[in-house]
């Protein structure tokens, strides 16, 4: 996904006219994309949403969903990680598939909020968007990226990939449960 910066210049904004017709085909073309890194993240949140209750009970997965009840991505993703390393470490070693999980389930969270977060009203012909401000030690700058049907994609995929490694620590997880 390219990327771009303009220096902030005392107001924000975007030079871009969401009036335009190729700014208009750009945004219409990217929309069922968008909506397929939502559902793509959806389906991650659930699944790390069953593998917190199942880490807390395999029986019920209410004492799970109380705990998680209003919780953000990230403070999810630390309760697990939690869990894990306390399993590794009574079990004495550190499940295979684990290696990298909580980095790419960070990964793909900061990914999603790209893409839901972004100021699609600011789009341009080629695709680039306002995500954010950064600031930087130079100053502030407004950042943008190139959200094209091709880089959405690559987010989803990104997100499922992610969500095949969890399913596969969630059943290494299990089988070193019950093989104890």
């Amino acid at each position: 996904m390219e990327k771009s910066t303009i220096g902030f210049d005392q107001h924000l904004s975007h030079e871009f006219d969401i009036d335009e017709p190729e700014v208009m085909d750009a945004l219409e073309s990217s929309l069922p994309w968008i909506g397929l890194v939502v559902v793509s993240f959806n389906r991650l949140e659930n699944l790390l949403d069953q593998a917190i209750c199942e880490a807390f009970s395999d029986r019920s997965d209410s004492v799970g969903l109380l705990v998680i009840h209003s919780m953000q991505f990230g403070a999810k993703v630390e309760l697990y990680r939690r869990l894990s390393d306390d399993l590794h470490m009574l079990i004495g070693r550190q499940a295979v598939t684990y290696e990298g999980l909580i980095d790419d389930l960070k990964k793909a969270a900061n990914l999603r909020n790209l893409v839901v977060h972004a100021n699609w009203g600011s789009t341009d012909a080629e695709g680039f968007t306002f995500t954010k401000v950064k600031v930087t030690s130079r100053g502030m700058v407004q950042e943008y990226h190139q959200l094209t049907q091709d880089s959405l994609l690559e987010v989803s995929r990104s997100i499922d990939v992610t969500r095949s490694q969890l399913d596969l620590y969630i059943e290494e997880r299990m089988a070193v449960i019950h093989d104890r």
